[in-house]
């Protein structure tokens, strides 16, 4: 292939931004730095803007949701405008949307997809003891309507519900001493069995033995599900024992099947989406001992439905029957010291929204693609005895840490590594941990936290010193959007005084920092600033601050080595003393507080808002001062001393993989062997950055890589391209190609039916051509006689064009014992065998010689090209007694290379084979070589 360069200049934009398409962002974005008309490529593309703020969000766009007037730069302006209101903290203002009947208890409630849901009971209880309910409430935010509650005739414990597809799963659990768990699946609409669902209840139940093993036959089993997509998840345990056992089943729940099984034999287990294909369990290692010593992700991938799965009758499960699913990757945590151990208490795991779910609608829907940010909290205590930890007890110094994970780390291991089936691969915490979290430590300095956070973004809220009212801060963890909005304080600045610095680096070195606001409190916290009313507009002012990966967190207590985090976060504090709530929660474009229940004479200053219900402050569309950020650049930490054209010119030079391998295991321990490889070339430390830019960036090294793995090569670019072809169209075909035979999937023009052409003997597709050899019947208008079609050779041969409807006549030969052809060089060759042979019997007759006929096929008539015809080979050895004769003579031809694999007769008296194999050049019919083995050997080909 002629790897000759090209300046980007020569290849046309849009071909560079649809190609650009199949990169993630971070390829994108590296690209443009390559030369300014990379750059400017990137930054006037809309499309590739909208691309990059969708992948660093973890969104995407619902299929069929763009309104008629909709397109990329309105998408663009409203999710940018979107994120804008978030980050400055510019909210409408506050209404107050009640939520059902103020005497009405409502033990289960939440929000999600715009909407708040809870359930309740209408009935009387059956016994002192059941606290079932039987009604469920489902509220869209910002509307004034209150909907009836939907009566579902039963009783459960609890609800799982996706308003997107209308779907409420009724839990049936907590029942002393059953073996059962059932979950019905209704309309949220009509209250009746789901259509969707094939069954509309599925039942586990555990078997009498196991209960009994683990002391389990008397105790209450307890369920926490979770809906994405076609996806049920259920967490079952049993809370009230002293079994450390958990179960995670997966159901696709249309069709009843049940697709994974987790087992666990730690009850703290906790469960989420990653994304649509895989599942992260948050959990402790397991080990010989009571106590684990350290935590961990495990990332588990979704199967799919296959032939195998089969559902019980009646959708009745027992979980024990099913193979216990293994993950494919595990992210250790850092190990804990040999006198501190983990408690059952705080250990819990957050990620909102789902999967799927609705964030935000305008002109385009905006759904969320996958998990950004997980919250992870747990507890340790200092326990050498091993004793069992009191709830209550601050015995053994018990510290609560909270934990944020980067999820686009994840994903990177997720998608660059290879896995194999049954195979799991474990990451220590060296490799990932230190820049994908940031770790806190609760204390007595700041209110009890949350686990809450939706997508990146976790909402704290700060009780003044008055205790009459509350200050919001929303610390956002997306480090690639926190590094694009740099250093900035909003629409306000101070004086940075070396006090506050200093105080500032203290708490988040000691992971104290989470709410930078706090800084402000007595200037923000003063009695001027009066609590907003409803309806009254909110102060815009906010107070920023960024905390880069150069200021690191370490914690020292309760672990073997200090624990080091790094992720980047802003803290963004509203300069606006809200009313007090008992918690604020994000979703969507609503703020939401949860109001305390508390007497008026505690809630100075908010009287007219204090009514059971929902307090929303609503970032709408009506207070949105529309900013276009930036174009995102991430900078280069290495400084390039070459030329990177040159670079990548010579790696072209380079085979795609070390040794034939991609596999890392393979690698020599020093860069002196780079030259094998262009894969590898990445994984070098030192050259990371620009390795990564040449080989990732270069659609010419792609395209090296692509042909090479598939064992291509480009044709003269003369004979072979179009006008006007470059590496990116050719590259972006051939993987078109190869993605449609992957996926077996075939246009209407892939399908070709030859015209009726009767009975081939012989038949060869090549370079879209078919041939097919025929014999002639002697009397016109009849047919050979058996005798004669198996005496008398094929005579002629039809050649049809796959692409053409028309064939065009047949060729005439003497006789075609076999032949070969090259379509692009217009060759057939025709192999005669002489007429005087004889034959052991009519089916394998023999020869001594045989004539090799090399013609047109267009035209039927000798090449041109060849300086001899006809080829005659005499096989006669004068010093085989008797002479032997052969069977079959078989052609293959490549380039000016003719090859033909004369096969003998083989007679029982032999010893030794004796087929030969004879090589020309046809164009100037000289013979190159002989090979005989001695053996027998198969048809030949070329390597």
């Amino acid at each position: 292939m002629n790897m000759r360069l090209k300046p980007v200049d020569v290849v046309p934009r849009e071909l560079l931004v649809r190609t650009l398409h199949y990169c993630d962002y971070v390829t994108i974005i590296r690209f443009s730095l390559t030369c300014r008309r990379a750059y400017e490529t990137v930054s006037s593309s809309v499309s590739l803007q909208l691309h990059i703020e969708l992948e660093i969000n973890g969104l995407e766009i619902a299929d069929g949701s763009s309104n008629r007037n909709s397109n990329y730069s309105l998408s663009l302006k409203e999710l940018r405008d979107y994120q804008d209101a978030w980050h400055n903290m510019r909210f409408s203002p506050m209404v107050q949307q009640p939520i059902g009947d103020q005497d009405t208890e409502v033990p289960n409630w939440e929000l999600r997809n715009g909407v708040y849901y809870g359930d309740f009971r209408v009935s009387e209880p059956d016994h002192e003891d059941d606290f079932r309910v039987d009604r469920i409430r489902i509220i869209n935010l910002g509307s004034s309507d209150i909907p009836p509650p939907i009566n579902f005739e039963k009783k459960f414990n609890l609800c799982a519900v996706d308003p997107n597809q209308d779907l409420v799963i009724l839990i049936e659990d907590e029942q002393e001493g059953s073996e059962f768990a059932y979950f019905h699946l209704h309309s949220s609409t009509t209250g009746q069995p789901h259509p969707l669902a094939e069954h509309s209840t599925i039942t586990i139940r555990f078997d009498s033995a196991f209960l009994r093993e683990n002391d389990l036959s008397d105790e209450a089993m307890s369920v926490f599900p979770e809906v994405m997509g076609n996806y049920f998840l259920v967490q079952i345990y049993w809370p009230e024992s002293d079994c450390m056992i958990s179960e995670i089943l997966l159901w696709h729940w249309r069709t009843s099947i049940l697709l994974a099984r987790i087992y666990s034999e730690h009850d703290t287990a906790r469960c989420t989406f990653l994304d649509k294909s895989h599942l992260l369990v948050y959990s402790t290692l397991s080990e010989n001992g009571l106590d684990s010593s350290r935590l961990a992700l495990l990332v588990y991938r979704i199967p799919s439905i296959t032939d195998n799965h089969q559902v019980p009758p009646n959708a009745n499960f027992r979980p024990s029957l099913y193979p216990k699913h293994s993950p494919i990757l595990i992210f250790e945590f850092p190990e804990l010291h040999p006198s501190w151990t983990i408690t059952r208490q705080h250990f819990l795991l957050h990620s909102e929204p789902f999967p799927g779910d609705v964030v935000y609608t305008k002109s385009s829907t905006f759904l969320c693609s996958n998990a950004t940010t997980l919250s992870l909290t747990f507890r340790i205590w200092k326990n050498p005895a091993r004793q069992a930890y009191v709830y209550g007890s601050r015995k053994g110094s018990p510290t609560d840490h909270h934990v944020f994970v980067s999820v686009h780390h994840l994903l990177f291991h997720l998608t660059g590594g290879q896995y194999e089936n049954g195979v799991t691969r474990t990451i220590p915490w060296s490799q990932w941990g230190t820049a994908a979290t940031r770790w806190f430590t609760e204390d007595d300095s700041i209110e009890h936290m949350t686990d809450r956070i939706y997508m990146s973004k976790y909402v704290r809220s700060t009780t003044v010193r008055s205790g009459n009212a509350q200050l919001l801060s929303i610390i956002d963890f997306n480090a690639p959007v926190i590094k694009r909005r740099a250093y900035i304080s909003g629409t306000t600045s101070r004086t940075r005084r070396t006090a506050a610095d200093k105080a500032e680096k203290t708490a988040v070195l000691e992971g104290k920092g989470l709410t930078a606001g706090r800084l402000f409190q007595p200037r923000i916290s003063s009695a001027k600033i009066p609590i907003p009313t409803l309806g009254q507009p909110l102060n815009h002012e906010i107070f920023t601050e960024m905390v880069g990966s150069d200021m690191e967190t370490i914690i020292q207590t309760g672990f073997r080595e200090p624990v080091v985090s790094c992720l980047s976060y802003r803290a963004v504090t509203k300069a606006q003393r809200m009313p007090l709530h008992g918690h604020w929660r994000m979703i969507g474009e609503y703020l939401v507080g949860i109001i305390l229940q508390l007497e008026p004479s505690m809630i100075e200053g908010c009287l007219s808002i204090v009514v059971a219900g929902v307090v929303i402050a609503v970032s709408g569309s009506d207070s949105f001062h529309a900013t276009v950020s930036e174009t995102p650049t991430l900078k280069s930490d290495h400084h390039t001393t070459y030329d990177l054209l040159s670079l990548e010119q010579v790696c072209h030079y380079f085979s795609y993989g070390h040794d034939g391998s991609s596999k890392v295991d393979s690698l020599p321990e020093r860069g002196y062997h780079l030259h094998t490889t262009l894969l590898q070339l990445p994984i070098y430390p030192n050259i990371l950055y620009d390795a990564y830019k040449i080989v990732r960036q270069s659609i010419s090294l792609q395209l090296h890589i692509e042909l090479e793995v598939n064992g291509l090569e480009i044709a003269n670019i003369n004979r072979s391209s179009n006008f006007g072809a470059d590496y990116t169209s050719v590259l972006e075909e051939l993987k078109d190609c190869r993605s449609a035979w992957l996926k077996f999937r075939l246009g209407p023009g892939s399908l070709k039916q030859l015209g009726k052409s009767g009975y081939h003997l012989q038949r060869e597709l090549k370079n879209e051509t078919y041939f097919g050899t025929f014999r002639q019947p002697v009397h016109e208008g009849g047919e050979d006689d058996d005798d004669d079609v198996d005496n008398h050779p094929p005579d002629h041969i039809q050649v049809s064009n796959l692409n053409s409807l028309v064939s065009p006549p047949p060729l005439k030969f003497n006789r075609i014992c076999e032949f070969a052809v090259d379509s692009k060089q217009d060759l057939i060759v025709v192999v005669e065998y002489d007429t005087g042979h004889e034959s052991i019997n009519r089916f394998t007759p023999t020869f001594k010689r045989a004539y090799l006929h090399l013609h047109h096929i267009t035209t039927g008539t000798p090449h041109s090209l060849a300086r001899f015809p006809v080829l005659t080979v005499q096989l006669v050895d004068a010093s085989r007694e008797p002479p032997l004769d052969f069977v079959h003579a078989f052609p293959v031809i490549m380039g000016d290379f003719l090859v033909v694999y004369f096969q003998a007769q083989v007679l029982s008296w032999m010893r030794f084979n004796h087929d030969d194999i004879l090589i020309w050049n046809w164009r100037s019919g000289t013979l190159l070589g002989r090979i005989n083995h001695g053996t027998k050997c198969a048809k030949p080909v070329f390597f």
